[in-house]
């Protein structure tokens, strides 16, 4: 004797094979671990950690944030973004940033001569030809 098996079931059989796999993709997903600064990692580039010298900072009218310091083979990158949240076009006419490195002060010009319309950005990418990932302090002075 062979049982008739009906379209209803079928479908209810796939229905069921779809949920489960697609709760085992959530599942998955929700517990992938989120990529931050503490784990950001990329074979060759060191990425300093440090939250007490690249936290949100402002300086006259304007907000420096997302600071970071990278290192790969001995020459480092300093990024940062200079967002003007204001309601006018902001100019800056040097920006300066010192920074503290093995006790020492360096003093260099992050930007010059640079005009930022109201409620945008604009990005900050210095290099320096040596390893500065032991920065204890960066200070930003505004020249008028």
């Amino acid at each position: 004797m062979k049982k008739e098996i009906n379209k209803k079931t079928i479908i209810l059989v796939i229905v069921s094979i779809l949920c489960i796999i697609g709760s085992i993709f959530l599942i998955k997903l929700t517990l992938k671990p989120k990529e931050t600064k503490e784990n950001f990692e990329i074979e060759g580039i060191d990425v300093t950690k440090n939250e007490d010298i690249l936290k949100d900072t402002t300086i006259g009218e304007f907000d420096i944030t997302k600071q970071v310091l990278y290192n790969s083979e001995g020459v480092s990158l300093f990024s940062a973004i200079v967002e003007n949240n204001t309601e006018k076009d902001l100019k800056i006419t040097r920006l300066y940033g010192i920074f503290t490195i093995n006790e020492k002060e360096e003093k260099l010009i992050l930007l010059d001569d640079i005009e930022i319309k109201k409620g945008t950005t604009f990005p900050i990418n210095i290099t320096f030809d040596r390893d500065v990932l032991n920065t204890t302090n960066i200070e930003y002075v505004l020249e008028d």
